[in-house]
């Protein structure tokens, strides 16, 4: 069951004291300063603060169905929790997306989001900034999976004028303040394989982040629909790659010319 942060905060500040702060005075130190952190979210933002176990009875089955190495233990959030019982789609992509890679998952996000999907990336810049932003567009719905601890998040100004928390839901499986490393965004990305009932790579290079991404969703045998470019550079080899190992094709319509996103909609709908 989802509780408020408040309520969970002993065990919260338990998480961030180290052994030789289990004396109860440093205990409630910490606490003390689980809960100045909890006050200043929810003042920021206007939302209450939502934390669940991974052995809590509301954790997201399909998360808790993860290897116990890819599983998170615990989920902080903020927004409308629904939204993580309806149907979604992960798009991964390069913080350092070519333009036309940008274009297509613009594209390709929109017509998601009108057929009710709710988007689900990583907030960093690129495909994940876009993917966001062009859900909201389309006056659809987006899960934020961030990288950090919650205290480090800010709404991008380039989502403020889109930003309605009845159709966003933003969740970190760390600690408050844990800051921003590359390893936490890796194991970001398996949480939004976790939450997705269908994985998207829109660019991705041989190597790093969003390869990997597409690689566990295959191991996984979640659906993973990689974009077929025409051209196939450096820059996203990695889609070429996914797609001989398993990944469907994007390709666009032959008639209309736009993204055939049929075949991800059946996926998600089976």
């Amino acid at each position: 069951m989802w509780a408020s942060a408040r309520h969970n905060r002993q065990t919260l500040a338990g998480q961030a004291a180290s052994s030789a702060q289990q004396a109860s005075l440093l205990a409630d130190d910490e606490t003390a300063r689980v809960d100045a952190t909890i006050d200043d979210l929810e003042r920021k933002f206007g939302r209450a603060l939502y934390h669940s176990n991974a052995d809590d009875a509301g954790f997201p089955p399909s998360l808790s169905a993860l290897y116990a190495e890819d599983r998170p233990q615990q989920l902080f959030a903020l927004g409308n929790l629904a939204l993580l019982a309806e149907s979604g789609v992960g798009i991964c992509g390069s913080r350092d997306a070519s333009s036309r890679a940008l274009d297509i998952a613009g594209e390709v996000v929109g017509m998601l989001a009108h057929e009710g999907q709710v988007i689900v990336s990583g907030y960093a810049r690129g495909v994940d900034q876009i993917a966001h932003a062009a859900a909201l567009d389309a006056g659809g719905k987006t899960i934020i999976v961030l990288p950090e601890g919650l205290a480090r998040f800010s709404i991008r100004k380039d989502l403020r004028s889109l930003w309605d928390w009845e159709r966003i839901l933003v969740v970190s499986q760390f600690s408050l303040q844990t800051p921003w490393k590359s390893w936490n965004a890796m194991r970001r990305n398996r949480t939004i394989m976790g939450l997705s009932r269908a994985m998207l790579v829109v660019e991705a290079k041989s190597n790093g982040g969003t390869f990997d991404a597409g690689k566990v969703a295959l191991a996984y045998r979640k659906p993973v629909f990689a974009v077929d470019f025409s051209d196939i550079d450096e820059a996203r080899s990695g889609n070429r790659i996914l797609i001989d190992e398993g990944a469907m094709p994007l390709k666009r319509d032959r008639i209309s010319g736009a993204p055939n996103i049929r075949p991800i909609i059946e996926a998600v709908s089976n």
